[in-house]
């Protein structure tokens, strides 16, 4: 994809990282979940 677009050098790197590393928040949300019930997502959210 980051092909297709014309970016600059800088930007097709955060393209790139945003396709590879898109769903990293929603395992965040589980393992605060997890360890901390409904509270560990309010902090998760914050932090």
């Amino acid at each position: 994809m980051r092909k297709r677009y014309a970016l600059s050098a800088d930007r097709e790197n955060v393209l790139e990282g945003l396709i590879i590393f898109m769903n990293q928040g929603f395992l965040g949300y589980a393992a605060a979940y997890i360890l901390f019930n409904e509270v560990g997502i309010v902090y998760a959210t914050m932090f």
